[in-house]
C-alpha cells in the first residue's frame, strides 16, 4: 500500500495525515472498548467492597 511516488511540482501529504487513521482507530477503540470495561470493573470492585 505504498503510495506512488510524488510527481513533479506534487508534494507528499504531510506526516500528521498518515497518523490521522491511526489515531482515529485508537479513539474509537478507547471509547467502545477500554473507557466501557473500565466503568464495568469499576462498578464490580464496588460491588465487591459493599459485601465485605
Amino acid at each position: 500500500m505504498a503510495s506512488p511516488p510524488a510527481a513533479d511540482g506534487q508534494t507528499p501529504p504531510p506526516v500528521g495525515m498518515s497518523l490521522m487513521p491511526l489515531i482515529l482507530i485508537f479513539f474509537v477503540f478507547y471509547f467502545l472498548l477500554i473507557r466501557p470495561q473500565k466503568n464495568q470493573m469499576q462498578k464490580h470492585q464496588d460491588m465487591l467492597n459493599s459485601l465485605t
